[in-house]
């Protein structure tokens, strides 16, 4: 159980869940909403379930081009700076 905890933790979803807890307190609720809606309807279907350490730099600009494709910009901001936040 201890390891399924941390592979969790460890996968996109994980750590972007781990990341939009701790800015809630410096996001008002609309800009939550907005950002977590757009995590669950472009992000989490698509890499969500990965660990962070095996996506490549290539699926994440294929996810981001998705984005922009759809004319998503903002959502294509957002993604853009989670997978920055994951890095750090």
């Amino acid at each position: 159980k201890a390891r399924a905890k941390q592979e969790a933790s460890t996968t996109l979803k994980g750590v972007a869940t781990d990341w939009m807890n701790h800015q809630t307190q410096k996001w008002g609720a609309p800009h939550q909403a907005r950002i977590e809606a757009s995590l669950n309807a472009d992000v989490f279907p698509m890499l969500g379930d990965r660990p962070m350490a095996g996506i490549k730099p290539g699926e994440m600009m294929a996810l981001i081009q998705k984005i922009e494709a759809r004319g998503a910009g903002e959502d294509d901001f957002h993604a853009r700076n989670c997978r920055s936040a994951a890095r750090n």
